[in-house]
């Protein structure tokens, strides 16, 4: 997971704490991963030059994705405020 590390410096010592990215910036960086492989893997075409590696990457991308979305739906979102996107991912009433 991409995140960022901050140091606490106190009495001398560091210590290294990870910040993971937010939820909604994966989903974003995911889902451009996919959009961006489907458009290489239509340019190549079929039996296209490095066209496996494409196709075997978008099927973990597509996995990871899947997995996500599902556990957004089974457990709401995982971020702190964010209650204001449920509407985006509930049906109607």
């Amino acid at each position: 997971m991409v995140g960022a590390a901050l140091a606490f410096v106190g009495g001398g010592a560091a210590a290294f704490l990870r910040i993971p990215e937010t939820e909604n910036h994966l989903l974003m960086i995911e889902t451009s991963r996919y959009l961006n492989n489907q458009e290489i893997i239509r340019e190549l075409g079929p039996g296209g030059n490095n066209v496996d590696v494409f196709q075997d990457d978008q099927e973990e991308v597509k996995e990871w994705l899947l997995e996500r979305l599902q556990g957004i739906l089974k457990n709401d979102f995982q971020e702190y405020n964010a209650r204001p996107y449920q509407r985006y991912a509930s049906p109607p009433s």
